[in-house]
């Protein structure tokens, strides 16, 4: 048996503390036929399935909502369930079920991601931003690695052109190359790279 320690009404919600830690956000609505207070022992297995009832489809839905929306990693779904409220072990199992079902893969959402960023951005920076959705570190470097140098290339030239287009007819030389190379070096393309954008660029731009 476990025992209540807090119950705690907050807005439209209820969070139940108990002595072992377990915490669970549950709606006063789904609480209403069975009211519960501190001091109160509870079976800790009853109340799991309880909780499941109450948590299992919502939990799914707005997970399957967030998807329709946009790709998402697998992170950006749990974390949107915890911030919701749901129980671990219930996010746990939408997630199970979403993979099952072919509607979260992060590789799949990785190869998505590169695709909508590749031009604007090198794979150093996008390679970071997959780590910030909690893509693991083998997906992230496979999937980055797939990408042709030559595609890379072809999109800092264009970058690198912009910048040139902009006015600075009378900068040195010199300053030009620092600012257009850091700008693409910002972006997340390699120094390499990015100097041998630049030299294309620079003769692409230099006037016949």
């Amino acid at each position: 048996m476990d025992v209540i320690d807090r119950v705690e009404n907050i807005r439209s919600k209820v969070r139940i503390t108990f002595e072992s830690g377990w915490v669970v956000w549950l709606s006063r609505k789904e609480l209403q036929s069975r009211p519960l207070q501190a001091g109160m022992q509870v079976d800790p297995v009853a109340f799991r399935r309880f909780v499941h009832l109450c948590q299992d489809a919502p939990a799914l839905d707005r997970a399957v909502a967030m998807l329709a929306s946009r790709p998402c990693s697998t992170q950006e779904i749990r974390q949107k369930l915890r911030l919701l409220h749901y129980d671990d072990e219930v996010i746990a199992q939408v997630i199970e079920k979403l993979e099952k079902n072919n509607l979260l893969d992060d590789r799949d959402f990785a190869e998505q991601w590169i695709q909508s960023r590749i031009r604007k951005y090198g794979v150093n920076r996008i390679h970071q931003e997959l780590r910030l959705k909690g893509v693991e570190e083998e997906i992230t470097r496979s999937v980055t690695e797939e990408v042709p140098e030559e595609l890379q290339l072809q999109n800092a030239v264009k970058l690198a052109e912009k910048k040139l287009d902009v006015n600075h007819q009378q900068e040195d030389p010199r300053k030009t190359y620092r600012r257009v190379t850091a700008f693409l070096v910002r972006r997340g393309y390699s120094w390499d790279l990015a100097k041998k954008a630049y030299e294309i660029a620079s003769s692409n731009h230099s006037p016949e």
